[in-house]
C-alpha cells in the first residue's frame, strides 16, 4: 500500500479526532518516519497538529519540520534542511525531559550532528545515506 493510500487509510480511522486518535496519528507519523515515507510522515502529522489545541501543539510541528527537513535532504536541497531542522529543533527540546512516548532525549542530540552536517553540505555537497537518518522511538 503507498503512501498515499495509507494516509487515506489512518485519515478515516481517525475521523472521530478524540485524543486516543491523536495518539495513534503520532504512531502513524513514527511509522512513516521511521520507513523513510517523509512526506506522508508530515502530512499526517499535519493534520493532528492541526486539530491540536493545547501543548502537544509544538511537538507535532517540530515533528513535521523534522520530516520536512530529511524530505529536502533526500532531494539534495541541503540549504532548505539545514533551515527547516534549525526551526523544527527549538520546539522539540523543551520535551525531552517530559516526552514519554519519543525519547527525544536521544533524538535530538543526533538532529543537532545532522544540523551540522546540513550547514557543511550547503558548502560543500555530502551524499545523503537514507541508512544513517536516525529512527524515532
Amino acid at each position: 500500500m503507498g503512501g498515499y493510500e495509507n494516509r487515506q487509510r489512518f485519515l478515516n480511522m481517525t475521523h472521530k479526532k478524540s485524543q486516543a486518535d491523536w495518539s495513534l496519528a503520532l504512531d502513524e507519523g513514527i511509522r512513516l518516519f521511521n520507513e523513510r515515507h517523509f512526506f506522508e510522515c508530515h502530512e499526517v502529522l499535519e493534520d493532528a497538529w492541526r486539530e491540536e489545541e493545547g501543548p502537544l501543539r509544538d511537538l507535532y510541528q517540530g515533528l513535521i519540520k523534522l520530516a520536512v527537513a530529511f524530505y529536502h535532504a533526500e532531494r539534495g536541497n541541503f540549504e532548505g534542511a539545514h533551515k527547516v531542522l534549525s526551526s523544527g529543533l527549538p520546539q522539540l527540546r523543551p520535551y525531552q525531559k517530559t516526552c514519554t512516548k519519543i525519547s527525544l532525549n536521544i533524538l535530538v542530540p543526533q538532529l543537532e550532528e545532522w544540523l551540522k552536517r546540513f550547514e557543511v553540505w550547503q558548502r560543500e555537497p555530502g551524499t545523503f545515506d537514507l541508512a544513517e537518518v536516525p529512527l524515532i522511538h
